[in-house]
């Protein structure tokens, strides 16, 4: 089964209308948001309704934890800061008491036939599965290699995570070497994630990407353990 993973849609429902029609091009069985559905664009209501309507699971991003209160927006830059005093205006109550009881992560096994595959799990979060409340940022190699050992202690083969915007990939071999590529939407080829001791996954942003000019999304294929162009 295909897995669709969107992240960062940032009040765009433009955007997220336009991943939601590729995702069903695409075939996927399922879609999954790592949060930040609202924060810094122009309507943050349509795009929960949006969330809401299509029963997409979702995570709790910081923007959103910042919406209802959960979390304090006095750390946030000033573009972002300002846009969260304007929507939370704008979103309904009933849509926010829906965001405040959005996890934060998550955890399950990516096969169910043999031994092996039980073992394979994937997560999601919307920054990291450590302390997935505080929203820290993977943001470099070191960020990475703290992260980690999280994953396997967790016994996490693959997180899929967002928050920084940038579509990228950090890698984890056996021989403790960690490794980096960043997305390129052109990329065909298929990128067999099972032969890597852990893998992080960033998906980029849908609503306000940073390293593409274009929305960019991520999908992977359950049991084969792959993932195609994001």
């Amino acid at each position: 089964m295909k897995i669709a993973i969107i992240s960062d849609i940032h009040s765009n429902p433009i955007a997220l209308l336009t991943v939601i029609a590729d995702i069903e091009k695409q075939k996927c069985g399922r879609i999954v948001c790592l949060g930040d559905i609202v924060g810094y664009g122009y309507d943050p209501n349509a795009c929960v309704d949006i969330i809401r309507d299509h029963n997409i699971e979702c995570f709790m991003g910081n923007h959103d934890a910042g919406l209802v209160g959960i979390l304090s927006i006095d750390c946030f830059n000033r573009f972002a800061y300002n846009s969260i005093l304007r929507q939370r205006a704008l979103v309904t109550a009933d849509n926010k008491e829906w965001i405040r009881q959005l996890p934060y992560s998550s955890v399950e096994q990516d096969g169910f036939a043999t031994p092996e595959e039980k073992k394979f799990k994937i997560a999601f979060a919307h920054g990291e599965l450590m302390s997935p409340e505080e929203f820290n940022y993977i943001n470099g190699y070191s960020d990475a290699a703290l992260e980690f050992p999280s994953l396997e202690d967790a016994g996490v083969r693959v997180l899929f995570v967002g928050h920084t915007h940038y579509a990228n990939v950090y890698t984890y071999a056996h021989d403790c070497h960690i490794g980096e590529w960043w997305i390129d939407v052109d990329y065909e080829e298929k990128k067999d994630l099972s032969k890597f001791k852990s893998t992080i996954v960033n998906v980029g942003s849908c609503g306000y990407p940073r390293n593409h000019p274009y929305i960019i999304y991520g999908i992977y294929i359950r049991g084969a353990r792959k993932m195609p162009n994001l």
